[in-house]
């Protein structure tokens, strides 16, 4: 017999009474290491996940299209990086599920496929904007969400959040209303995702710009890679190093050496300076 698949509304229910697995008991250690992954392309972020789901590739895609248009500043993976933690998948498990279990977990080294997905992710949240004022998150009738107090409006609360309940009620049977204040932590749960490391944008535009003008010229794999080393040398000094691979590579720099990587037309180009 086959598995029954979860109703829609169930899913969408899900997202935000997925309360279960909230260690209560214990302050769970940081969430670090991802900061220093890469920033790439939303395919190359999941891929060391794909494993874990049905169709990620499909997810992905429909992500990516209706990110095209994206506020805030945000760049179109990053947008779409978002935008995949929100969907309801057809089938289980669904993103935000997964990852929030994972996020929960006491051992952090099993979050460590999820860092180049995570790096873009909470790259993405740091862009929005901030807005202290009252929230909602509770259910009644099997319909629960998270709002603002004057509008109705979703809000994303950021992973390590740290909570301080300064009031609770139980006006009726089954019913609780629990207030909950948002508080700096003695230390960052969650370490932010820059960093001095990254090229800076003006360095990054440089890299993008002569890299399409020596795809569009022809250029072979060889020739792009040096080209991109003189541009960088020409403009910054130092040692340049280019890689360009069809495939997606993931590099780990333990020195402090500043990189960059991204997917430019059908080519992956992970540089390094020094």
């Amino acid at each position: 017999m086959d598995k029954a698949k979860p109703s829609h509304e169930n899913l969408a229910v899900s997202r935000y009474t997925d309360l279960i697995g909230e260690p209560i008991a214990c302050v769970l250690s940081p969430i670090k290491g991802y900061e220093v992954a890469p920033l790439v392309s939303l395919e190359q972020a999941v891929a060391p996940i794909t494993n874990l789901f049905d169709c990620i590739e499909e997810n992905v895609w429909v992500a990516k299209e209706n990110s095209k248009t994206p506020p805030d500043n945000l760049s179109h993976e990053e947008s779409a990086a978002i935008h995949l933690y929100t969907m309801q998948f057809d089938s289980d498990p669904s993103f935000y599920e997964l990852l929030n279990s994972i996020l929960r977990d006491e051992y952090r080294d099993n979050l460590k496929p999820w860092f180049t997905y995570l790096k873009l992710f909470l790259t993405a949240l740091h862009k929005l904007p901030s807005h202290p004022q009252t929230v909602w998150r509770g259910g009644l009738c099997a319909r629960t969400q998270l709002v603002s107090k004057d509008t109705d409006k979703e809000f994303v609360l950021m992973p390590g959040s740290y909570f301080e309940v300064v009031g609770q009620l139980n006006p009726a049977d089954g019913l609780y209303i629990i207030q909950m204040k948002e508080l700096e932590s003695p230390f960052p749960c969650v370490k932010p995702p820059s960093n001095d490391l990254t090229f800076p944008p003006q360095m990054q535009e440089i890299v993008i710009n002569t890299m399409r003008e020596a795809i569009a010229e022809g250029t072979d794999q060889a020739g792009i890679e040096s080209i991109v080393v003189s541009a960088l040398i020409q403009q910054y000094g130092g040692n340049g190093w280019v890689h360009i691979t069809l495939e997606s590579t993931i590099y780990t720099f333990m020195a402090r050496k500043l990189f960059f990587s991204a997917k430019i037309d059908k080519y992956n180009i992970n540089t390094l300076q020094q």
